[in-house]
């Protein structure tokens, strides 16, 4: 009889330990949701800032809560690439959302969404958002959940910058420069390939256009009919090149080349054309 006494206690202990953890893993959750608000705004008119090149932060959100808010500054020209995914919880019930909205009304901005873009983040926590302006903008990033059950979930996020760049072109003697742009995902991506003529003091050459799946698009920057569209400049000139696109950080790797710009245009010299920031 004791015995069995001695195992009720026990398995009311156990019980107890096991409910009073459960109480201890909601109250620490809840008070790092409050933590949140040190990272993650509440309202969209007062929001902490989120760095561009891609270091990621760690907050949580629910719909119970509301979403986070993070004000992120825009250079004109650049093209950026928004995630947020959750690494910790194991069940999942419900998706996550990211969107762009005015600091001044809150209104929405438009973006583009990539979250099934290779890495995929779909049937998941998890979003990811990418754009492009030709203008400076302040604008505030939106994270939030779409579990209406109200759990709370904690996740990553990141804004990464991921315009290219190619820091020198020449027109000089008999060179050119080749832009080799490669799609490492399985979606079509539309850039913005744009060449700053430093010599004739900034005056700049554009071309807009798409990459395959898996493809590869060529431009050529050139004082003679070689040069690609829109990219014929003046002969004995040299400046710096700059593309964007919409997609993930890292779906379009670029190269770069001197060439001879009289046959055969063979290639004389690689050089850069690469993102500023990479993810990690």
């Amino acid at each position: 009889m004791r015995a069995k006494i001695l195992a009720m206690v026990g398995l009311l202990l156990v019980s107890a330990s096991m409910f009073g953890q459960a109480k201890t893993d909601n109250a620490t959750k809840r008070l790092q949701q409050q933590k949140v608000r040190q990272d993650g705004g509440e309202f969209c008119i007062e929001d902490p800032i989120l760095p561009t090149d891609g270091s990621p932060a760690s907050d949580y959100v629910s719909t119970g809560t509301g979403p986070n808010y993070y004000l992120v500054h825009l250079k004109a020209g650049h093209s950026y690439s928004a995630e947020m995914w959750d690494p910790a919880d194991i069940q999942i019930t419900g998706t996550a959302q990211l969107g762009l909205v005015s600091p001044s009304t809150c209104a929405p901005v438009s973006a583009s969404n990539f979250v099934s873009v290779d890495p995929d983040l779909s049937a998941t926590f998890g979003d990811r958002i990418s754009w492009h302006f030709e203008n400076n903008h302040d604008l505030v990033l939106k994270a939030s959940s779409l579990d209406t059950s109200g759990t709370l979930y904690q996740y990553m996020i990141r804004v990464t910058d991921t315009t290219l760049w190619n820091t020198n072109w020449s027109t000089y003697s008999t060179l050119a420069m080749q832009y080799d742009f490669t799609n490492v995902t399985a979606s079509t991506l539309s850039g913005y390939l744009t060449v700053t003529d430093v010599t004739a003091g900034g005056t700049t050459y554009t071309s807009s256009f798409s990459v395959p799946a898996g493809q590869q698009v060529s431009k050529i920057v050139a004082a003679t009919g070689i040069a690609s569209i829109g990219l014929q400049v003046p002969a004995n000139h040299q400046g710096y090149a700059s593309f964007a696109f919409l997609g993930p950080a890292g779906a379009i790797v670029a190269d770069a080349n001197v060439i001879n710009n009289t046959a055969p245009n063979v290639p004389i010299a690689p050089a850069k054309f690469e993102a500023r920031f990479f993810p990690h």
